[in-house]
């Protein structure tokens, strides 16, 4: 009901009101146990916060449950994915904010074993902490980096290549 609902406003351009009504379609569906649909949802509403309401705090909010309910489902790359556009909705307004997500990003993805997939989002993590002169979680993410790399050149045959890039 509701979804019809979030529908029609969005329709309507009556957005606040869409993204509520996303909101509580989502907590209905975990009520349900429906943990995918409930991320597709705060991914909906998040959309909305961002594109349409100028909201990058409600968005980064919306994309972290969003991120939470993606790993309950055992899809770790969109929790990641999830959780880096949340960082990247305030990485402007709150840059300490902004590298914690980040750093929880990191760990979604290195406590799955992603490590081909992760190497991205490793660099340009990277690259945010030391502009942001976080040290402290430049360095741990820096060892983290390694060590996916370093099981990465085991695996493959392309191995001194992702140990060189790494480097």
């Amino acid at each position: 009901m509701c979804y019809r609902l979030a529908n029609a406003f969005n329709s309507g351009q009556y957005f606040e009101k869409a993204a509520e009504c996303w909101i509580k379609s989502a907590e209905a569906h975990e009520k349900d146990g429906n943990y995918y649909q409930t991320a597709i949802l705060y991914e909906k509403a998040a959309n909305l916060y961002a594109t349409k309401l100028k909201d990058p705090v409600g968005a980064a909010r919306c994309l972290q449950e969003s991120s939470r309910y993606f790993r309950l489902k055992d899809s770790a790359d969109r929790a990641a994915k999830a959780m880096e556009k949340a960082a990247d909705m305030i990485d402007q307004l709150d840059p300490v904010e902004a590298s914690e997500l980040y750093m929880k990003a990191v760990h979604i993805l290195r406590d799955e074993s992603r490590g081909r997939i992760a190497l991205e989002t490793y660099y340009k993590v990277l690259a945010y902490l030391v502009t942001h002169s976080r040290y402290r979680e430049a360095s741990e993410l820096r060892e983290i980096l390694l060590d996916t790399c370093r099981q990465i050149s085991k695996e493959g045959r392309s191995s001194q290549f992702v140990l060189n890039k790494c480097y």
